[in-house]
């Protein structure tokens, strides 16, 4: 019961604090910051093709390494 008062003290004391933090994004508020939201979609492209070029390559491997066996 202790942590559960804690944990909804700390809430009710952090939650003022997160509203600056939720406007910071500019993808979600869509800022006439061309720039930078050409930078953040750029990174966002090359995250999901390493990731995907990883576990294809991934794929591949156990793929070749099941039909040996």
């Amino acid at each position: 019961m202790k942590h559960l008062l804690l944990r909804i003290a700390l809430v009710v004391v952090m939650l003022p604090l997160t509203e600056a933090a939720l406007h910071a994004c500019p993808i979600c508020f869509q800022t006439a910051d061309a720039h930078l939201t050409s930078g953040v979609r750029a990174g966002v492209a090359v995250l999901i093709a390493v990731t995907v070029g990883v576990v294809g390559v991934c794929t591949v491997f156990f793929g070749r390494v099941i039909k040996r066996q």
